[in-house]
């Protein structure tokens, strides 16, 4: 059992930043029109323990913060034992992001760089 497996069955809730996979860990996912390295956590997790899988995003407006929760991601936990299943389910979950990305485009932060190589995206914004 991982860390995180741990810490969601006892707290009931873990948060993930999926789009910043720790090294050697990401799978390559179309966001934005282009592809993206990705962490599949949330994936794992789900296979682990079926959890739901509930985006949330937070930006400032108007000079404080507002959290928007979307709809769950639904998916069938006995489909996620295979890897291609995760790196695909991983993709719905970040595209499920994309409309936010593209209203507050300011609000993604990002230090490093994201997009594959060849993803066609680097001199790109949102």
């Amino acid at each position: 059992r991982t860390l995180l497996t741990a810490l969601l069955i006892m707290l009931g809730v873990v948060a993930l930043l999926l789009d910043r996979p720790m090294p050697g860990t990401g799978v390559e996912v179309e966001f934005l029109g282009g592809r993206l390295l990705a962490s599949p956590a949330a994936a794992e997790l789900a296979r682990a323990t079926g959890a739901t899988i509930l985006p949330v995003y937070v930006v400032e407006e108007a000079g404080s913060y507002r959290a928007y929760a979307l709809p769950a991601v639904p998916y069938e936990r006995a489909q996620l034992g295979n890897r291609e299943e995760r790196r695909a389910l991983t993709g719905r979950i970040l595209r499920v992001f994309e409309p936010a990305v593209r209203q507050f485009p300011t609000q993604w932060f990002h230090f490093v760089p994201v997009w594959s190589e060849g993803g066609g995206r680097e001199k790109e914004k949102p």
